[in-house]
């Protein structure tokens, strides 16, 4: 099916794959963690290298600044070489910072904008580090409202603070402007579209180009139009390749409208933009929200690869022929056979002749470690060995290396407390969280706590607002309102594995009120109780209640440490139940259940 001219193009087709791919992503309602995420670049290399080992087309990775951040980026360089990658594209990050709240390299205070200006130059600086050609520039600059601001004026800004930044490449590196219509501003984009791009690497250079996000223009648009114009006029830097339905969806590339890239990719091989000289990356840009990772890049690095190989199938003189002869339906007929073959049979055998999987996407992907098999959350470390892997792990094409390690996906605290009264003397809680005075905290892969204080939280990892509560009491305090509920708590994890209740003293007077334990069972992650299906399967919990008190689990929120808790209390009692809070120096303290207040309601709690 191919001939020899096709299949040396297919031999030089790279395909840029982002470190942030890897990591936990999701939209502004929720992130979704998966168990075995990279925690670290290191990791997100691994996984690059998985995906590069069974299609070999995927032999640099992306880095975002400052989510990948590292002291020794010579040294990161050296790691990604024995794993056989290179660093590629350097991307800022003007997006998460309070500062730039109404601009960045726009801003009206100069100091803001220079702040902006030194990350950039910052960038460059890793850049010179890693070896990296491209620094690319998504600027998510913008208005919501006529008249907010100087439309003009945000403008001239911007040309001066690009115009520093351009002054600081060195000689083999390129500035790449990224363009988006909207989002996260709805009113006006600083660099909404391909022409304003255009219009500002024009000015800079010839080390200045545009990049090309599928994703970032208005539904219907003709993008294989711009990148003709954008070819002809040698400004077209690089794509992020991603599909969308409505906005910036970021979906695997492909998968929502497989002949618009087919389209796309055909005004590439058109305009030569599959030859070095042209300086042309294709990269991924896109966020595996519900998706397996690794396999979600083999999947879009090879949804390129065989369009590509559609497009050189196009009979481009026949192409040219029933042009020139005005015969519509026959030159469509051309464009679109070359679009209906199935390459998927070629492709498998080429790639089984240069020693690759013939379907890699197929293979069973690497294991994800469950909960069962996960190491203690206290552990906080990755388990060497996974063993049975069924992917191979390749420094380069084909080499085979051990299995990626399994991974946890949490680490935390064992924190224990005393009493003054009755209540036990001694809890142990795991995933505790660290005192947060100012900023937000952020939970990276569930259940690890940090200081982000603007660092990045998307798409990789998810944001809560702090506490200034002391990390013993962040996780266990309550508000007063859920007190006055008669059921008793405590969330624990015993040495042998296993969340279990200890039993609650309660005072002489109610010691004859027995309490029930429910309990989740840490190793094999499988709640008790129905009512606790929800609760994260890497953070056990526990609760007890007291008998003829219908009660729901008490759940830890993952990530703000709140308590939910509903219970349908008794028109009266006297029972005292044990709550947590502060008394007189102890955590712990109780109440009584008294009758409802006229118009109040029987049961409160936060949610």
């Amino acid at each position: 099916m191919f001939d020899t001219a096709t299949l040396k193009k297919l031999e030089g087709l790279a395909i840029e794959v982002p470190s942030w791919a890897y990591g936990n992503s999701g939209t502004r309602f929720k992130v979704f963690a998966t168990p075995g995420t990279p925690r670290t670049i290191q990791e997100k290399l691994q996984d690059a290298a998985q995906v590069h080992a069974h299609t070999g087309l995927a032999p640099s990775v992306a880095l975002h600044i400052p989510w990948d951040r590292v002291d020794d980026y010579p040294a990161l360089t050296a790691y990604a070489a024995d794993l056989g990658l290179t660093l590629g594209t350097i991307n800022s990050n003007t997006f998460q910072d309070d500062d730039y709240k109404l601009g960045s390299l726009t801003h009206s205070d100069p100091h803001i904008r220079q702040k902006a200006i030194d990350h950039h130059v910052d960038c460059i600086d890793v850049m010179d580090a890693t070896g990296s050609r491209d620094l690319k520039i998504w600027l998510p600059d913008g208005t919501n409202y006529a008249g907010q601001a100087d439309l003009r004026g945000r403008q001239d800004r911007l040309a001066d603070s690009l115009q520093q930044i351009y002054a600081r490449l060195g000689e083999n590196q390129r500035l790449v402007l990224e363009y988006k219509i909207f989002e996260p501003y709805f009113y006006s984009m600083d660099v909404p579209d391909w022409g304003t791009a255009y219009a500002h690497v024009a000015a800079l250079g010839e080390r200045a180009t545009v990049c090309l996000d599928t994703g970032h223009h208005a539904p219907s648009t003709n993008i294989e139009f711009i990148v003709t114009q954008l070819l002809r006029l040698g400004k077209l830097g690089s794509f992020d390749f991603n599909s969308r339905y409505y906005a910036d969806d970021d979906l695997i590339v492909g998968s929502a409208d497989p002949f618009q890239l087919f389209r796309i990719l055909f005004e590439v091989v058109r305009g030569g933009g599959l030859e070095p000289e042209t300086g042309v990356a294709l990269m991924l840009d896109q966020c595996h929200n519900i998706e397996d990772k690794i396999p979600g890049q083999i999947r879009s690095v090879l949804n390129v690869q065989e369009t590509v190989a559609k497009v050189l199938l196009v009979d481009r003189e026949a192409l040219a022929a029933a042009q020139d002869a005005g015969d519509v339906l026959a030159a469509n007929a051309i464009f679109m056979d070359a679009f209906w073959t199935d390459v998927r049979p070629a492709l498998a055998d080429w790639r089984e002749e240069r020693g690759l999987p013939g379907t890699p996407a197929r293979l069973s992907s690497p294991p994800a470690t469950s909960t069962a098999s996960l190491p203690s959350a206290s552990a906080g470390s990755r388990r060497a060995g996974a063993p049975d892997s069924p992917t191979p792990y390749g420094a380069g094409v084909g080499a085979a290396r051990p299995a990626v390690e399994a991974r946890t996906t949490s680490s935390g605290w064992s924190t224990g407390w005393r009493s003054t009264t009755s209540s036990p003397a001694r809890m142990r809680s795991t995933a505790m969280v660290p005192r947060s005075w100012r900023g937000w905290r952020t939970l990276v892969n569930g259940t690890a706590a940090m200081d982000a204080n603007s660092m990045s939280s998307y798409p990789t990892i998810a944001r809560s607002s702090g506490t200034a509560s002391p990390r013993r009491l962040a996780s266990c305090s309550t508000p007063s309102a859920s007190m006055s509920l008669a059921q008793k708590t405590a969330v624990g994890r015993s040495s042998a594995g296993s969340s279990r209740i200890r039993a609650a003293a309660l005072r002489p007077s109610c010691a004859e009120s027995q309490s029930v334990s429910t309990t989740t069972s840490a190793s094999s992650g499988s709640p008790a109780s129905p009512s606790a299906a929800s609760a994260p399967a890497w953070r056990p919990v526990t609760w007890a209640m007291l008998p003829g008190v219908p009660t729901k689990a008490i759940r830890r929120c993952p990530s703000s440490i709140r308590w939910a808790t509903a219970a349908r209390p008794p028109a009266t009692s006297s029972t005292p139940t044990l709550g947590m809070g502060e008394s007189g120096g102890s955590m712990w303290s109780t109440s009584t259940i008294g009758s409802p207040r006229p118009g109040s309601s029987r049961s409160r709690g936060l949610v």
